[in-house]
C-alpha cells in the first residue's frame, strides 16, 4: 500500500512537471502567436517605420520654431514697405517678393503639417512598404519646406540688413 501511495505521488509529480513545462511552452507559443495575429509586421518592420518617422519628424521639430522668426520677419519687411519713404521701386518690388516668399514658406508648413498621415492609422491600413515609401515621400516633402523656410528667412534678413546699412 505504501509503494502504492509512493508510486501514485510520483506518477503525479512527474504528470504536474511534464504539464507545466508543456503548459509554458503552449503559453509562449500562444502568446507569440497572439503578438503576431494582433501585429501586422514584425518588430523590424515596426522599428523601421518608428525610425522612418522619426527622422521625419526631426526635421519638423527642426523647422517649425522657425516659424515665429518667419512671422516677425514678414511684419519686419511689411514696416520698411510701408513706412520707409526713401525706397526705390525695386527695393519695394524686392520686399514684396520677399514677404511672398515668406509667406509661401509659411503656407507650406502648414498645408505639409495639416496632411501628415500620423503613423498609428498608416499601420492600421497600409502594408509595410506603403508605410515607408509614404514616409519617405514625407521626408522629401518637409526637406523642401525647411529649403523654402530657410532661404526666404535669409533672403528677407539680407534685405532688412541692407536697409539698415543705408
Amino acid at each position: 500500500m505504501k509503494l502504492f501511495f509512493v508510486s501514485a505521488f510520483a506518477l503525479l509529480v512527474s504528470v504536474t512537471f511534464m504539464a507545466c513545462g508543456n503548459k509554458a511552452t503552449s503559453n509562449s507559443e500562444e502568446t507569440t502567436a497572439a503578438e503576431t495575429s494582433d501585429s501586422r509586421f514584425t518588430t523590424d518592420q515596426l522599428t523601421s517605420q518608428q525610425q522612418t518617422w522619426d527622422k521625419v519628424m526631426a526635421i519638423h521639430d527642426e523647422v517649425m520654431p522657425k516659424m515665429g522668426t518667419m512671422h516677425q520677419l514678414t511684419k519686419s519687411l511689411k514696416t520698411q514697405w510701408e513706412s520707409n519713404e526713401s525706397l526705390d521701386t525695386a527695393t519695394k518690388d524686392d520686399i514684396s517678393i520677399a514677404i511672398q516668399e515668406l509667406e509661401s514658406a509659411d503656407e507650406g508648413m502648414w498645408d505639409w503639417m495639416h496632411n501628415l498621415k500620423q503613423l498609428k492609422p498608416l499601420q492600421e491600413s497600409e502594408a509595410h512598404d506603403a508605410i515607408i515609401k509614404y514616409l519617405k515621400d514625407q521626408e522629401q516633402s518637409i526637406i523642401l519646406v525647411r529649403e523654402e523656410m530657410n532661404n526666404s528667412m535669409a533672403k528677407a534678413d539680407s534685405i532688412l540688413k541692407a536697409l539698415e546699412v543705408e
